[in-house]
């Protein structure tokens, strides 16, 4: 690691809601707001795929799970990438579900898709609770309630504390106050989810309260009012949300439905120019890509991905023309 270091950053959005939000480079960028070392800059370093992990100045590829660390002033972020992982996807130029961050001023097709992936995973993120698959070490098999939590295997405390045998121990908050507060550690970087609401936060600092950083960001969460009530009655909850930190910038809300315009700007993905190339009808293509993004929030990771969701939505077509023509006149 380099000798000089650097000052921490605001940290901005900390929750998440799926892992595979990483793919998002402005998602990766924000991990690095406790970077300590100024060897390597954290820009590069997400552009390129990685994610800091919360250990001295060690990071992980998103697209290969390379850890590369001990960084120096000389070093150049691509360069090691290739040296240590040449066989990752994003280094060999294959493709993948990587969002680069689009600079405003973009007038491209392919600058506008990203701005709006981007904004559109935004705005999701702040204005509706968790999707109802987890991505721990099990699928959801219902919307979390009071009843039933999105992860209910890890409902005793400890049960949690043992997902965090990896836990790194640079990270800002302690393994023991995380599953106390119901966290459950996801194995990557320092990235936890709640086992009753499934809601997740990330870029922990020392002096974090992980109670009131949970109540904060998932105020609906019935296992933080349970507490909150037990703790300090009635006004429990509202008592733990003021020491709380200031919220992230504001994102505006808008439809969860893509409108026509922002469904043909799919197309140009990469991957759905592949598909293209492959001969696949643009409308089959165009509706699935769409499917897919408002359910997750998010494009596909791979091809074979994109690949089954259109099989998957040509099979639905065909079940619904097949159920059509057989009902009786």
């Amino acid at each position: 690691m380099g000798s000089t270091e650097r000052e921490p950053e605001p940290r901005g959005e900390r929750r998440f809601h799926q892992l595979s939000s990483l793919q998002l480079e402005s998602v990766r960028r924000r991990t690095f707001a406790s970077w300590p070392s100024a060897s390597a800059d954290p820009d590069a370093l997400a552009r390129d795929g990685f994610f800091y992990t919360g250990e001295k100045d060690h990071v992980r590829c998103v697209f290969c799970g390379r850890h590369i660390g001990a960084w120096a002033p000389d070093d150049h972020v691509r360069t090691d990438h290739a040296r240590y992982s040449p066989e990752c996807s994003f280094v060999a130029g294959h493709l993948t579900g990587n969002i680069p961050r689009a600079p405003r001023t973009h007038d491209d097709d392919a600058g506008r898709l990203y701005a709006f992936l981007d904004d559109y995973h935004a705005s999701r993120l702040a204005h509706r609770p968790p999707a109802h698959e987890g991505e721990i070490s099990v699928r959801r098999r219902a919307p979390p309630s009071d009843e039933q939590p999105a992860f209910p295997e890890f409902a005793r405390r400890d049960t949690r504390r043992r997902t965090f045998s990896a836990w790194p121990g640079g990270a800002g908050a302690r393994a023991d106050s995380l599953a106390e507060a119901g966290f459950i550690y996801t194995g990557v970087g320092d990235w936890v989810q709640c086992f009753q609401c499934g809601g997740g936060i990330h870029t922990w600092r020392h002096g974090d309260d992980p109670w009131a950083d949970h109540a904060y960001f998932y105020p609906y969460c019935p296992f933080v009012r349970e507490h909150m009530e037990q703790e300090g009655g009635a006004s429990g909850v509202e008592e733990v949300l003021a020491p709380s930190p200031p919220p992230a910038p504001s994102v505006p809300s808008r439809p969860e439905e893509l409108s026509p315009e922002e469904a043909e700007l799919l197309l140009h993905h990469p991957i759905a120019q592949r598909l293209l190339c492959k001969g696949f009808d643009h409308r089959i293509v165009k509706e699935a890509l769409k499917q897919k993004v408002e359910k997750s929030g998010l494009m596909c990771s791979s091809l074979n991905e994109a690949l089954e969701i259109v099989f998957d939505y040509e099979d639905s077509i065909n079940e619904s023309f097949s159920e059509k023509s057989t009902k009786p006149q």
